[in-house]
């Protein structure tokens, strides 16, 4: 699915041009010189292996003696900021191939794109070559530390005890994605200058993003194992941004929360985008589908890991690309966790996914989640703009002490609390782990920026219906009585059909409360 915006140029008539119009138009061609400059000043390009000539992921590319690096995603491109000092030298490093060092100039924008030869490193009993070599199972030495930090999987799972509660923040930004230096010359960055202040550059990709929703919530979740039950009390709610005038009754965030779902990679299995993956550390299923590879040994926060690496068997099986980081240690628990979607999954209109989890000790000695970032980069053709959805979550006060019973007795498994909406700003800033950005703070400004563009009220009708997955058929006053959707069902592509075209729809409470009618027909062209 793609949320695409399409501002529509507004034509300005002045009858009178003043001074105070002048220095205006100064002001917005000095502000989007800054951004364009902003934009070019990052070093970006591809790698690709210098045999086959076809991009390579996952290779590391850092400034020497920094802590500043990214790697590169399944197309092989990669992002960073511009170095900073006099000298820098770009390093690219791979597993399978042979490293490179590049010296730059600094203070100018760079575009490198590196050929990469292969090479073998033997990692004591097995020697590893994935892209040439047979992969075996037996005597693997990344293989049986697999099966231990599968067999020590019941460290991390929480709800083995009789009670446990703990807090949970999170923040989900919407955003337009990558736009490069000539989109901001044109469209309605040209005609509405005031929309660049909008824009920042992402500090994990290194793109430049227009955030469009910010919706953040603090809640605090409880659990009970007999009789089994689960509560999620919202304690504060906050949307900003055009959220207010999409009017869908929950907020982006929620919309979007519920289509990527939780993401537990100590299940069997990961739900995600209406699609099931094998978890790298499934019990059942992991070792035979994902092949693993020991890299290194380091240090991840004062503790002493082994890095791996594991991708599926077959590229063309759904699956996770990615690295874990396990603690050196009897317990064999995952301390870090970085994982991918392959380019070749074939997921319609996601681009990219990226998902991190970091996990931290209790002082009981059980494993439990701290960190967990979500992204995913949604395009529906590639002449309309991206659209990132980035979920950050923290979660903290872990606690196993017994709970009131009467915490469960509603049936809801979800509650709000009264003042969850009105929360002060002392309540956000004591309890937001992870501070907003200037341009998140900043949403009521784009919100009264994108009033002023004419027919933006059609423009927001075909977001509402992307951002909900279903287009109403009702009516101002008449609620809708059938639905069209999904949205992302309606065009697809697959090796049988081909170009797929599906009209699908459902009947809702407005047609009748107690039932429910859905349906479809579809045609392939192949």
């Amino acid at each position: 699915m793609r949320a695409n915006v399409y501002l529509c140029p507004l034509k300005i008539k002045m009858k009178k041009q003043g001074y105070f119009t002048i220095f205006r138009r100064w002001i917005c061609l000095v502000l989007w010189w800054a951004v364009a400059m902003i934009a070019q000043a990052q070093v970006q390009g591809i790698v690709t292996d210098s045999l086959t000539h076809k991009p390579v992921s996952f290779v590391q590319v850092y400034y020497e003696g920094t802590t500043t690096g990214t790697q590169t995603d399944e197309r092989g491109r990669y992002y960073l900021p511009a170095p900073q000092g006099k000298t820098a030298t770009l390093v690219f490093s791979s597993i399978e191939y042979i490293p490179k060092k590049m010296a730059i100039k600094v203070g100018v924008p760079h575009r490198i794109n590196v050929s990469l030869s292969e090479h073998v490193h033997s990692l004591s009993e097995v020697t590893v070559k994935p892209r040439k070599e047979r992969y075996r199972r037996k005597n693997n030495p990344a293989v049986e530390l697999m099966r231990r930090v599968i067999d020590n999987k019941w460290r991390a799972d929480i709800e083995r005890y009789p009670w446990c509660s703990y807090y949970g923040y999170q923040k989900m930004t919407t955003s337009l994605d990558d736009l490069t230096p000539s989109k901001l010359k044109t469209g309605i960055f040209k005609q509405i200058p005031s929309l660049i202040n909008h824009v920042e550059m992402d500090t994990v990709t290194h793109r430049l993003i227009l955030p469009l929703v910010v919706d953040e919530t603090v809640s605090r979740h409880l659990w009970r194992k007999s009789p089994k039950a689960e509560k999620t009390i919202i304690m504060g709610q906050e949307s900003n941004g055009i959220n207010d005038l999409l009017s869908v009754g929950e907020g982006m965030g929620t919309v979007m929360e519920s289509f990527m779902g939780a993401i537990r990679i100590h299940d069997e299995d990961i739900s995600l985008l209406g699609q099931r993956f094998i978890s790298p550390i499934a019990s059942s299923g992991a070792i035979s589908f994902y092949q693993y590879y020991i890299m290194d040994t380091l240090k991840v926060q004062g503790d002493s890991c082994i890095h791996l690496t594991f991708v599926p068997q077959n590229s063309q099986d759904f699956g996770f690309s990615g690295h874990l980081y396990v603690v050196k240690d009897s317990t064999w628990q995952v301390k870090l966790c970085q994982m991918t979607l392959p380019q070749k999954t074939g997921i319609n209109f996601v681009d990219e996914i990226a998902i991190r989890q970091e996990f931290e000790p209790l002082p009981d000695g059980t494993w439990a989640l701290k960190t967990d970032d979500f992204r995913v980069n949604l395009s529906l053709v590639d002449l309309l703009q991206g659209v990132q959805v980035q979920r950050t979550t923290r979660y903290s006060g872990y606690s196993f002490e017994p709970l009131t019973a009467t915490l469960f007795d509603s049936k809801s498994a979800k509650e709000t609390h009264p003042d969850a909406t009105i929360q002060t700003e002392e309540f956000w800033q004591q309890h937001r782990p992870v501070q907003l950005t200037a341009k998140e703070r900043n949403m009521k400004n784009l919100v009264e920026d994108v009033k002023q563009m004419p027919g933006y009220r059609y423009i927001i009708f075909a977001v509402r219906a992307l951002v909900e997955n279903f287009i109403e058929t009702g009516r101002e006053g008449q609620p809708s009585r059938f639905d069209i959707g999904p949205v992302n069902t309606l065009v697809s592509t697959n090796y049988i059909d081909g170009l797929r075209l599906r009209l699908s729809g459902k009947t809702t409470a407005a047609f009748n409360p107690h039932l429910f009618f859905k349906g479809y027909v579809a045609y392939g062209f192949k």
